[in-house]
């Protein structure tokens, strides 16, 4: 059972990681050609769902969903640079990484009981934002944001992602109404072959 699990996690994983990348990409390739200024994202969705499902490991498609962000929009701008990518991945994807702190209110809340009600969820959702514009403006202080200037970077942080906390949201609150979709995968997939 413990390789089937494995490969389970892994297929599972890499097929969420695609479908976050394809989508960035779609999207991305949508601002290009309308000249919008904003988009919504679904990294945050993805690293959510993969905190809830395989708990730590959220942490990889936070952080590098960040930097494929990255990526996309410099491409698209036409402004990718080593200097550009290493900046944009240490603030995005680092500052995303900070989002792993969600799982201490996951740990205190417990998993059953953050699926028992949509506001659970919403909570979890605006604490995950707040701790990834966190991280991005602290490790903006390094890239020579003063320290005085951080609490507006910290708001600019927030205000540019309305938009996406209000879409994660809605998307995980509805999410949770799917069997195996909101949920921690180890159970789930234990009480799948325990019933076989």
């Amino acid at each position: 059972m413990k390789k089937g699990l494995i490969r389970y996690a892994a297929t599972d994983m890499t097929v969420m990681f695609l479908i976050m990348a394809a989508i960035e990409t779609l999207s991305l390739l949508v601002i290009k050609s309308s000249n919008q200024i904003f988009y919504l994202s679904v990294v945050m969705i993805v690293a959510l769902l993969e905190y809830m499902r395989w708990n730590w490991f959220g942490i990889l498609f936070a952080a590098l969903g960040g930097v494929t962000d990255v990526v996309f929009i410099n491409l698209a701008n036409g402004t990718l640079s080593a200097e550009n990518f290493l900046t944009g991945a240490a603030v995005y994807g680092g500052g995303n990484a900070f989002t792993v702190l969600v799982m201490i209110y996951v740990l205190l809340l417990k998993k059953d009981k953050l699926k028992s009600s949509p506001l659970y969820v919403v909570i979890y959702t605006f604490l995950a934002f707040i701790l990834a514009a966190i991280g991005r403006t602290a490790i903006n202080l390094f890239f020579g944001l003063g320290a005085s200037g951080f609490f507006t970077a910290f708001v600019h942080q927030l205000s540019r992602e309305s938009l996406n906390v209000l879409f994660t949201a809605v998307v995980l609150v509805f999410s949770n109404k799917q069997k195996g979709m909101f949920e921690d995968q180890k159970e789930f997939f234990t009480s799948k072959y325990d019933r076989r």
